[in-house]
């Protein structure tokens, strides 16, 4: 054993004398037996401890990467979401902190799977209404121009044809009459045929400009057209906000609805003053009711009548246009005379895409 130990735990044990007559027996004991086998006790308890520690140790590094190892998965699973893959779902922990884990991880990878769905079929949804309009339109401008080149040039044929035939038919009064009406119905008829062609080829407000704009626009060159009736133009703010945009279906309804109106006036109204109001109401007042576009157009004319041609106003297209956006035409006489069209429908406002990673 050490000497150290030794010194420490070595007995100090005083020598013992034994009388035996002419002798005398001195005994002195020696403890470095004892002092050696403590030692061997000590040495092998300290091994007992060293290994029991060890065993400790790598027992406890295994239990802990046993019970870290999930959080690998999660680890990769929100990696995946990070770059916009949520086709990952954690399995079902037996600890139940990662097992509550798993499921808000796998509840938000189902929404958010949801939501780019929703996002997908919504960009579906408006590019394929953006082609049906363009193809619309596309349509109406090939309309007009067949309409333009094939019956506006036959009508004026017919007209020039029967202009000569007035003009050599002075002395007989049956053609010349017969010619002059012909040349009264062909000057209808291209009436007609132009007023169609307006209507074909109006123009949708752009995609950049605000529908309120578009309005005051058209009113002043309908105003520029038809100085002979007084227009009164007031477009008010159609969204919540000053440059929130309107729905494009909503605000094509609009623009539509302005325009039949505002040419009926002028083809049949014989008014001398009309009036335009467009802004947004609300049922019950307030500002919690429901928000509805109101266009108002109201002329001190003739006004319809007591038995109105159907369809002669192109009334039956704007309650068809108005339905399909779940709004709706009324028509009244004022005491003062003439008509009042109104239309309302629900306010619905250009909804932007949620952008997601």
């Amino acid at each position: 054993a050490p000497a150290w130990f030794a010194q420490h735990v070595a007995p100090e044990l005083g020598a013992r004398r034994l009388d035996a007559g002419a002798l005398e027996v001195v005994l002195t004991p020696d403890t470095s037996r004892a002092v050696l086998d403590a030692w061997d006790h000590l040495v092998a308890a300290l091994g007992w401890a060293c290994a029991l520690l060890l065993a400790l140790w790598l027992a406890t590094r295994v239990a802990i990467r046993r019970a870290l190892a999930p959080l690998q998965q999660i680890h990769v699973a929100l990696e995946h979401g990070a770059r916009g893959r949520f086709d990952q779902r954690l399995p079902e922990y037996a600890t139940r902190e990662l097992a509550l884990l798993a499921r808000s991880y796998n509840r938000l990878a189902d929404r958010l799977d949801e939501s780019r769905a929703t996002n997908a079929r919504l960009e579906a949804d408006q590019s394929l209404a953006r082609t049906i309009q363009a193809r619309l339109e596309q349509e109406r401008r090939a309309i007009a121009r067949e309409l333009h080149d094939e019956l506006g040039q036959s009508i004026t044929a017919v007209r020039s044809i029967a202009g000569a035939i007035l003009q050599r038919s002075a002395e007989q009064p049956g053609i010349h009459g017969s010619a002059q009406a012909i040349l009264a119905m062909t000057g209808h008829m291209q009436d007609g045929v132009h007023a169609i062609l307006q209507r074909l080829r109006r123009e949708a407000p752009a995609a950049h400009e605000r529908i309120e704009d578009t309005l005051q626009a058209y009113c002043a060159l309908w105003a520029s057209h038809h100085e002979g009736i007084e227009l009164r133009c007031a477009i008010e703010p159609l969204g919540e906000a000053r440059d929130e945009p309107l729905d494009d279906g909503v605000g094509l309804a609009v623009l539509r609805v302005l325009q039949e109106s505002l040419t009926n006036v002028a083809r049949h109204a014989r008014a001398r003053s009309v009036e335009v109001r467009v802004g947004l109401r609300r049922e019950g007042g307030g500002r919690d009711g429901q928000a509805e576009i109101e266009v108002e157009v109201r002329d001190d004319g003739r006004g319809l009548g007591p038995q109105p041609t159907p369809g002669r106003h192109g009334l039956a297209g704007m309650r068809e246009r108005l339905a399909e956006l779940h709004g709706r035409l009324e028509l009244h006489s004022p005491p003062t005379g003439g008509l009042c069209v109104r239309a309302r429908l629900p306010q619905a406002l250009r909804q932007p895409l949620p952008v997601t990673q």
